[in-house]
């Protein structure tokens, strides 16, 4: 209970605290519109150690469509170790980003992931339908930081990862 407080000021205080860079001004020149650039790169790192060992690494390409809606793909490879059990799961992602205000995000995302399946014997696949939102926080004049809180629509009891799930994508 103590961490979801410690997220919720986390983003409160997010919106008080400015940098050089103006969220909401109009831009001059269209330097600073979304438009311009064909395309946003990448990744989301994910890294535990420990009893339980998660790593994890996805590289992403983000495509704007309009100054606030963007669309992209991401590839995604996963190590898990919890005692004896090890197991590597890969797959893809197709995800839609819609901004309000130019820094909060209306996500969805169709997820797709290969995972060992030990009452078959053989390795699946999984599909997920995440929804959810975030805020998108400028780094630089081409790169920004996003961090969304998504909940899986086809969860399930035997999926791996559990609702609500965080994340923190940097693009460049």
């Amino acid at each position: 209970m103590k961490q979801t407080y410690l997220l919720i000021l986390f983003f409160l205080l997010n919106n008080f605290v400015f940098s050089q860079i103006e969220y909401f001004e109009q831009p001059d020149n269209k330097t600073d519109t979304a438009k311009e650039r064909n395309f946003f790169y990448g990744i989301n790192l994910n890294l535990t150690f420990g009893t339980f060992t998660y790593i994890s690494l996805s590289p992403k390409i983000a495509v704007p469509i309009t100054n606030y809606n963007t669309l992209g793909i991401s590839a995604n490879t996963m190590f898990i170790k919890f005692g004896n059990y090890k197991e590597f799961l890969y797959g893809g992602a197709i995800f839609d980003q819609f901004y309000f205000f130019k820094s909060i995000i209306l996500h969805s995302e169709f997820n797709m992931l290969n995972a060992y399946d030990f009452l078959n014997n053989k390795r699946i696949w999984t599909k997920s339908i995440y929804l959810g939102s975030g805020y998108k926080q400028k780094l630089g004049k081409h790169s920004y930081v996003t961090y969304l809180i998504l909940w899986d629509l086809l969860y399930d009891e035997n999926k791996i990862f559990r609702n609500p799930t965080f994340r923190i994508s940097f693009y460049f």
